[in-house]
């Protein structure tokens, strides 16, 4: 038993090694926010991205159109004013002009006179 005890105890060194790699800890996945983003989902994202930005330009280009639209009907409503406005002052002249006292003194201007046996009634059937 002597010799046992006069043994020196020999620890082998492999365990502070494995010891070693039991605290290392791998690094973990690099995240932003509150979850990991994968590369199919930044790329998911950045289509989402684009076509977000391609409906935006399609409803900024359709606005631009009904303006222009509705630029078209302001002028043509203008014009459809104007032009009422000088029919109105045209049936003001004709009523004026085709007065009977004037188609009579225009005549009478004219050398022509009344002559009542010429005069014939034509009834509307």
């Amino acid at each position: 038993m002597a010799l046992r005890a006069q043994q020196p105890q020999f620890e082998p060194q492999h365990q502070p090694q494995r010891e070693q790699k039991k605290n290392r800890q791998p690094k973990p996945a690099r995240k932003f926010g509150w979850f990991h983003v994968t590369p199919g989902e930044k790329g998911l994202m950045a289509l989402f991205c684009i076509a977000l930005a391609f409906l935006g330009i399609l409803n900024l280009n359709a606005h631009s159109a009904v303006q222009e639209t509705n630029i078209a009907i302001s002028k043509t409503e203008d014009q459809i004013n104007t032009i009422s406005d000088e029919n109105e002052e045209l049936y003001v002249q004709v009523s004026e002009l085709s007065r009977y006292e004037r188609i009579w003194e225009r005549a009478q201007q004219l050398g022509l006179t009344q002559n009542e046996e010429n005069v014939r009634v034509v009834s509307g059937q």
